[in-house]
């Protein structure tokens, strides 16, 4: 058994833009950029936030916001207990925020749709942090 104080690690992986790309985890904060395939992230008190991605993407955060940008295709975004970010989408799109009775962070029940961008915000401390760009 280890002791001490949680630890983070940071990931930064490049992958060919036309590269699927599926990641998962707990206390998981995961930034894509440049995506140009599928995507597929699912997180448990993580932040998403995706800029890009065509085809199908799937995006699901408990205890998360998500955040996706620049996106087209069959696109499906699920939080629950945070909210919801969309801009630049187009396609067939569902969105749902679910509430449960687990502490969500003040005002964060919502779906918006701009043209702005929009930033995700996650500590570092004790959680992973996972950056996806395109070459």
């Amino acid at each position: 058994m280890r002791g001490g104080p949680p630890r983070s690690l940071d990931y930064n992986i490049t992958v060919p833009a036309w590269m699927g790309i599926s990641v998962s985890g707990n206390y998981a904060f995961v930034t894509m950029e440049g995506v140009g395939g599928d995507v597929n992230v699912e997180t448990t008190r993580g932040d998403i936030e995706v800029r890009g991605g065509s085809g199908f993407v799937s995006l699901k955060s408990v205890q998360g916001e998500v955040s996706l940008e620049k996106a087209k295709g069959r696109i499906e975004v699920r939080a629950v207990n945070e909210g919801i970010r969309l801009a630049d989408i187009s396609g067939d799109l569902s969105a749902r925020i679910d509430q449960r009775q687990h502490h969500p962070r003040p005002g964060s029940t919502r779906a918006t749709s701009t043209s702005t961008p929009s930033t995700a915000t996650s500590p570092t401390t004790g959680r992973s942090r996972t950056r996806a760009s395109t070459a």
